[in-house]
């Protein structure tokens, strides 16, 4: 009986750490439905003036639908539902805490796939095109006949493209596999590196690039705001499995996930480079404005 007191304290401080938790998943589920209406409204409204002109349409996420078409209206509100929620991700949503709808949906709840819908992705590093990227020259037919046939016993039983490649090589070229590669490129690697060093660099190459995979993956996905990702590796097979519980938008999500990168260069300046021309533009914004008639030069 001592104790009584002690457990109807811890009793009520856990029920109140779980309806805390939970609030995040209310208020987040409020916001949704919310957004879904106002989804709905605007494809009403969208498709009202589509009648107008031919019934195609541009949605936000720059995709045409034509809305005689039968999945057009669901592509709509998706593509809506998707742009009123990234547009609310900064936006507070908690009336108590003031949370934004983007912390508030990373606090919620992980509902699966199972339970409400989304998007299931699975990507796979194309190891056959990494090797071929270290080649002295893909088109030497010393490289090209085990590399054709590895590639050839790939495709039909799988395993590791890395070792059946070298295992070509010593088949068809009697020969040690680094001499087919440009070894200045390969850290570590020389002219006399054996069978399994090359080997091992490959792998370890395949291995950060699936790490930077996931890591590009996680950036983009993470830009929506509304999808908690589960991504699962698989290295047998280099395939990154990705679930996106509630993702509805899936034609902006597939153009984001498998687009480019964009490397841009800017030319920058010194401030010593500059510090006349700044000076002078400074000295000039102070003096005032002077208006000419034209029709007085005349």
């Amino acid at each position: 009986m001592r104790n009584k007191g002690f457990f109807w304290f811890l009793t009520i401080l856990l029920t109140a750490v779980c309806v805390y938790q939970i609030s995040f998943t209310f208020v987040s589920n409020s916001v949704e439905k919310k957004a879904e209406k106002e989804a709905i409204e605007k494809v009403a409204d969208l498709k009202l003036k589509a009648a107008t002109t031919g019934d195609s349409a541009l949605l936000p996420n720059g995709v045409y639908v034509n809305f005689n078409q039968p999945e057009a209206e669901e592509l709509a509100k998706a593509a809506f539902i998707n742009q009123i929620l990234k547009d609310k991700a900064e936006v507070s949503v908690y009336p108590v805490l003031g949370s934004t709808f983007g912390e508030t949906k990373k606090r919620s709840l992980a509902f699966g796939l199972d339970l409400v819908g989304g998007m299931s992705v699975t990507l796979e590093i194309s190891t056959p095109d990494l090797v071929k990227s270290f080649a002295r020259n893909e088109r030497d037919v010393r490289f090209k006949k085990p590399f054709d046939a590895a590639v050839k016993e790939y495709n039909a039983k799988g395993g590791d493209f890395i070792a059946t490649f070298v295992a070509k090589n010593k088949e068809i070229n009697k020969s040690r596999v680094v001499s087919l590669f440009e070894t200045s490129e390969m850290e570590g690697l020389g002219f006399k590196s054996t069978d399994d060093e090359v080997e091992t660099f490959l792998k370890k190459i395949a291995a950060s690039s699936m790490d930077g995979v996931e890591k590009i993956m996680s950036k983009r996905i993470n830009q929506f705001g509304v999808a908690q990702p589960n991504i699962q590796r698989d290295q047998v097979n280099n395939r990154l499995y990705i679930e996106l519980p509630g993702v509805q938008d899936e034609a902006t999500v597939a153009k984001k996930m498998v687009s480019m990168a964009n490397l841009q260069f800017y030319e920058t300046y010194f401030p010593s480079e500059i510090g006349g021309q700044w000076q002078q533009a400074a000295a000039m914004s102070r003096q005032k404005e002077v208006i000419v008639d034209d029709m007085a030069l005349v």
